[in-house]
């Protein structure tokens, strides 16, 4: 990854950051989408996982932490 792109990366996060301020398992999951198009894997994990921990009885945040696990 160039610096160019970690800036952009950074420049984007704090962008979303700014629209989504409360933390929620909705939010958790726009967060973990953002980080797996951009290939950080450890961030969309954790908030994969902060979704499901928040409501556990969502299947479909189950489904889609399964899905990310599986790529």
């Amino acid at each position: 990854m160039s610096a160019d792109d970690a800036a952009s990366i950074n420049e984007n996060l704090e962008s979303l950051k700014a629209e989504i301020a409360e933390d929620s398992p909705l939010n958790n999951l726009i967060y973990a989408s953002f980080y797996e198009e951009n290939n950080l894997l450890l961030d969309a994990m954790t908030q994969y996982e902060k979704a499901v921990s928040a409501s556990p009885d969502v299947e479909d945040f189950q489904m889609l932490y399964d899905d990310f696990l599986i790529k």
